[in-house]
């Protein structure tokens, strides 16, 4: 266990947190937040990397994004209808 932030007691110190890298900005939690729901809805590995690629630029993004969900979606009704 690292003690370099902790005082005689095991508590942080004063000033220094118990998460060094921070709270995700919110630019982290959307990324994770649409990783997670294209696996949810059954995208490929290949597929959920093609989205973060084109997320350099916002509008490629949403396209991706739109593409990718309607893929999926298709994919999802597609494989209903052939239970």
């Amino acid at each position: 266990m690292n003690t370099a932030n902790r005082t005689p007691r095991g508590r942080f110190a004063p000033g220094t947190s118990g998460n060094p890298k921070g709270r995700p900005t919110d630019d982290q939690r959307a990324r994770l937040t649409v990783e997670q729901t294209l696996m949810n809805l059954g995208a490929t590995a290949d597929e959920i990397e093609m989205v973060k690629r084109a997320a350099s630029n916002k509008l490629t993004a949403a396209a991706a994004l739109a593409v990718m969900v309607a893929a999926v979606t298709l994919r999802r009704e597609d494989g209903d209808a052939a239970a």
